[in-house]
């Protein structure tokens, strides 16, 4: 809260003149109450830069980590709302949630804590702003977020919506631009749990809480029986926002949205889009008719005819978004190949770089490196000679414990470590490659049973050793078929099994490269079994 100069009386950030004693106060320099209140408060680990915006019940700060050199962002409650408990708790839960929430597109919790009876929390900065923010600069440019690029902004949201509803969040309630943020890298995160409804909580009915423009009919009137295809149709709302420019209904209080949301139907895209962008659309390989068909399923009026759960959207976006190839071209199979060595070798380079630095022992001598906390044998933050930063526990100056490892390039470690290095259960996120490997490590290299989670949204789960995959291991692929088999470079190359996503096709047989080649039978449901000799998934030769 600001106060004017010459009374000292309160302000709010807009105003003109003093509501006290009418000083003209839009020229003067105006006392910011709350950040001198965090200054103070975190002068020894943050330096608090500026305000940078405010919501419905916290003002929120730019700051610098001063122990690991980076940009934070700091919300605190208003002082109106410090003596309301309810409020209190919301807020607090908001930080609590994201905390307890590890996900890459998910915004991470660094601090929480209380000033003069004020909850504050300090959470990840995302380098480009809100996708709000996004949208806005690009308009002020006369352009457009590409298509692609809208598509995969709404699929990082459905993924940590996937993982927040695995974690007993029932529904997050606000999604709207405004609480997903923009990376560096441009990986798209969300914030603002704040409303967020957990699947222990049951929604009072009657009660309407969220963005009108982006809530679900049922959403809008209070339904008791509220959960997460509300979300659905929210990305679907803001889907449809991303590629035209604007949103799909135009309301004026909660009467005329609510009749939107239930009655009108959403925007043909071809009549929002211009030839230029239809062009443009068709020249990024989407097809106009099947994008519409996803933006219409996501946001129909009855929650029972949307896609039932993330996967189903995700899915939808994904198989969109691929661009068409023939999976019987020998070329093509090639270049798949190289794609996954590729990301092989990404990841054993990944890991040796892990292992050479830990391998390297703390400097005792160095008496800046222990940024904070003991560093010896307790909890703290030490920063290496390159640059890279360790935070977590310590033993005879060396990482022993838990802890988080941040990279240069932006990759983060976080589990186990042993005699300094990393070594145990953990997950390794490679903010470059959107990838991440959760399992067991030893000595900076992936050891044991782990998952590695392609970008694609394919995974592989199996048993490494020395960074590399070995044995049999089952791969899914993005679309939802699972294999398990002999597999090279991650991929089916020998005998496996086949699942199809509709779980009632099986291929059993022979695979190269990723295909089926060679001796194999296919059992369809209702249908006779076809057994004979595949060459690159086209059948050659059947036995009956």
């Amino acid at each position: 809260m600001k106060k004017c100069p010459n009374c000292n009386a309160e302000q709010v950030d807009n105003a003109k003149f003093c509501s006290s004693c009418g000083k003209n106060v839009e020229s003067e320099p105006i006392v910011d109450e709350d950040i001198e209140l965090l200054k103070k408060g975190l002068k020894d680990r943050i330096k608090v830069l500026k305000k940078i915006d405010q919501g419905g019940m916290a003002s929120i700060y730019l700051g610098e980590q001063l122990a690991l050199h980076r940009l934070v962002v700091i919300k605190l409650l208003f002082k109106q709302y410090s003596n309301d408990e309810k409020i209190a708790n919301k807020f607090l839960q908001e930080a609590r949630i994201g905390a307890n929430l590890k996900h890459h597109n998910i915004v991470e919790i660094i601090d929480l804590g209380i000033l003069e009876n004020r909850p504050y929390f300090i959470m990840e900065y995302g380098e480009k702003g809100s996708l709000s923010d996004v949208i806005e600069k690009l308009k002020k440019e006369n352009k457009n977020i590409s298509f692609r690029q809208a598509c995969s902004y709404v699929l990082d949201v459905l993924d940590a919506l996937q993982y927040a509803n695995s974690k007993n969040i029932k529904a997050h309630r606000d999604i709207k631009p405004q609480n997903v943020i923009i990376r560096e890298s441009g990986v798209a995160f969300l914030s603002d749990f704040g409303i967020a409804l957990l699947s222990s909580e049951t929604p009072k009915k009657g009660e309407i809480i969220g963005s009108l423009p982006y809530m679900s009919p049922e959403q809008i009137t209070g339904d008791e029986e509220l959960d997460h295809r509300t979300d659905i149709y929210s990305c679907g709302i803001m889907l449809h926002q991303l590629i035209t420019g604007e949103l799909p209904f135009q309301g004026k209080d909660t009467t005329t949205w609510l009749t939107q949301h239930k009655t009108q139907p959403i925007p043909r895209l071809k009549d929002k889009l211009s030839p230029q962008d239809l062009q443009q659309l068709k020249s990024s390989v989407i097809d106009i008719d099947k994008l519409q068909k996803i933006i219409d399923k996501a946001t129909k009026k009855e929650k029972a005819d949307r896609y039932q759960n993330m996967t189903g959207m995700i899915q939808a976006l994904k198989k969109l978004l691929k661009k068409r190839e023939s999976l019987r071209s020998p070329e093509n199979v090639r270049n798949r190949r190289i794609i996954y060595i590729l990301i092989l070798a990404t990841v054993f380079i990944i890991s040796a770089a892990s292992y050479y630095f830990f391998s390297n022992e703390l400097l005792s001598s160095c008496t800046n490196c222990c940024l904070e906390g003991d560093c010896h044998k307790g909890k703290g933050i030490f920063k290496y000679k390159n640059g890279e930063t360790y935070s977590g526990e310590f033993l005879n100056n060396q990482p022993e414990g838990v802890g988080k490892y941040y990279f240069l390039n932006g990759d983060i470690y976080e589990g186990d470590f042993a005699n300094g290095k990393i070594n145990g259960y953990g997950t390794y996120i490679s903010n470059q490659q959107n990838s991440r490997y959760i399992g067991f490590f030893k000595n900076g290299k992936q050891e044991g049973n782990g998952t590695f989670y392609f970008s694609s949204g394919a995974r592989f789960e199996g048993v490494f050793k020395n960074g590399e995959p070995i044995k049999n291991g089952t791969f899914y692929s993005s679309e939802g078929d699972r294999y398990e088999g002999k597999l090279k470079d991650m991929l089916p190359n020998g005998y496996g099994i086949l699942h199809y996503k509709n779980k009632t096709d099986i291929y059993e047989g022979e695979f190269l490269n990723g295909m089926r080649h060679g001796k194999g039978k296919l059992r369809r449901k209702g249908k006779k079994t076809i057994q004979g000799v595949w060459s690159y998934d086209k059948l050659k030769k059947n036995k009956d």
